[in-house]
């Protein structure tokens, strides 16, 4: 421990006055003891120490916590939407052909027009994020992304539709790394981070697996309905 010098101090904590410390000019390299007015050892400096730094920290407050838990439910639901609109589609090619023409060409574009833009465009979006801020960044993403899914739900050619996609891919771009710098402002502490991130992956897992089955359940309706459900 390093050396100390100074006089005693008395710090009051509660109801109960403790003193520490060491003479004028003496040197310690030992614990410091923490000495009540009646003289009786009660322990070293940490038992003052550690209750008056709790006493010192900011408690969280309720709106902290719901504010945080506002943050991990968006940023749940936008990896959802984005994973599920990446998975949704390919039980609706059969339908959208039918209704919109086009070759094998087309409606591979439909698919792939959504992921291309997603995956040429994530690095940049993770550096729009940091430079406009995670919520502005992400709200930017769901607005576009909700425009560009209506474009894709009331599309009356597969021209309009693959552009729309292109417009959605780039969207879902920009809301994915915002998802994630949410969670990381929302949850400063590692081990509750750890908890949010878990359940933000679990949003996409679940997009994952139900996106097929929906969408067959929506496709028997219209194709349009899984554009227009986001």
């Amino acid at each position: 421990m390093p050396l100390l010098r100074g006089r005693w101090t008395t710090v009051s904590y509660g109801d109960n006055a403790t003193t520490y410390g060491a003479t004028e000019g003496e040197a310690v390299s030992t614990p410091i003891n923490v000495v009540s007015h009646s003289g009786a050892l009660t322990g070293t400096m940490d038992d003052v120490t550690r209750p008056l730094l709790e006493l010192a920290a900011p408690p969280r407050s309720n709106d902290t916590t719901s504010a945080s838990r506002a943050a991990l439910a968006a940023a749940v639901l936008g990896f959802f939407i984005v994973t599920f609109d990446a998975v949704v589609v390919n039980v609706a090619l059969p339908s959208i052909r039918t209704d919109l023409g086009g070759g094998i060409s087309g409606l591979q574009w439909v698919v792939d027009g959504y992921t291309l833009m997603f995956a040429a465009l994530l690095l940049a979006a993770g550096a729009f994020s940091d430079r406009t801020g995670a919520r502005r960044a992400f709200t930017i993403g769901v607005a576009t992304f909700v425009a560009a899914s209506a474009a894709c739900g009331l599309a009356p050619g597969l021209g309009t539709l693959v552009a729309a996609r292109f417009l959605q891919g780039s969207a879902a771009a920009v809301m994915m790394p915002a998802s994630m710098a949410m969670i990381g402002q929302a949850y400063p502490d590692p081990a509750r981070k750890a908890r949010a991130v878990a359940m933000w992956a679990m949003g996409g897992a679940i997009a994952s697996s139900s996106g097929p089955v929906l969408g067959g359940l929506l496709t028997v309706v219209s194709w349009r309905l899984i554009f227009l459900i986001n």
